[in-house]
């Protein structure tokens, strides 16, 4: 045991440790060390002071993480609309049952927000993975393909949704959309020249999906978005041809933003659960 080695430890000279050893030892009105030619070592009441001051400050480190545990953690999570009402939100529950003093707030929409700028720790985003200055992690690809009701199929009958007869076809609105539509899919299925006339527009693909699941016409399905929804019976697929243009889902940040304890947390939970 010596003051260099604590000096060194401390950033500081070792006379400043002499010093600071010196004015204890003044204050207390006892020595704590036995000076010598190798170094010090502590006098009894020395050990009895150590024993004394490293029980306290252990039971302050672990009153203090205690309450910081207790301490509500917050994570700002961006997400299409698409994916926060069909994937995320059957899900969260789980989370929240993982990890009760967690509070996410989520921010859904179909613009590339700035994220620092929106205060936004974690992004799940769908393209290409090729946003400006942003760390992205692909979690799986997509395809697009035709769904509808059972009911929607017994009212038009199978032999005209095949031929896009007296079929209604429901779309979503919007730039956003524009690279995965009806037009992109009957051009990949070669059937451009049997495009309806027929149509309703909506804004946001749960409104959409609530028209397809009453039989108000013939939607496009995404893989991860409707495979509940397939798996249950409530939606089916009229055809089999599906196609992909590369598109995938993303978890983003921002190198910029420095990851706190929640968004950590819940970015680990999010690839767990995607990878599934």
């Amino acid at each position: 045991m010596n003051f260099t080695a604590a000096a060194h430890e401390l950033n500081v000279t070792r006379e400043a440790v002499s010093m600071q050893v010196r004015l204890l030892e003044s204050r207390l009105g006892a020595k704590l060390f036995e000076r010598g030619q190798r170094g010090v070592a502590l006098t009894e009441y020395g050990r009895q002071f150590h024993n004394t001051v490293s029980e306290s400050l252990w039971l302050i480190s672990r009153e203090f993480n205690e309450k910081v545990a207790d301490i509500p953690a917050n994570v700002t999570v961006s997400t299409t609309v698409a994916f926060g009402s069909c994937w995320l939100m059957p899900r969260l529950a789980d989370f929240r049952i993982r990890n009760p003093g967690i509070n996410i707030k989520l921010v859904e929409t179909d613009e590339c927000l700035d994220m620092s700028k929106f205060g936004i720790d974690i992004s799940i985003r769908y393209g290409r993975g090729d946003w400006n200055k942003l760390k992205s992690e692909k979690m799986f690809s997509e395809e697009f393909f035709p769904i509808c009701s059972p009911g929607y199929v017994n009212a038009v009958g199978a032999e005209n949704l095949r031929k896009f007869q007296n079929v209604t076809l429901l779309h979503l609105d919007g730039r956003a959309h524009e690279w995965e539509n009806w037009d992109k899919w009957l051009e990949f299925a070669k059937l451009t020249s049997l495009r309806p006339q027929q149509g309703i527009w909506f804004q946001n693909y749960d409104n959409l999906l609530r028209a397809t699941l009453e039989g108000q016409g013939l939607a496009l399905g995404w893989t991860r978005l409707v495979e509940e929804k397939l798996s249950n019976g409530s939606l089916v697929r009229p055809f089999d041809l599906a196609f992909t243009t590369g598109n995938g889902y993303y978890i983003v940040e921002a190198p910029a933003n420095a990851p706190n304890r929640a968004s950590k947390i819940f970015r680990n939970w999010i690839r767990d659960k995607m990878r599934i």
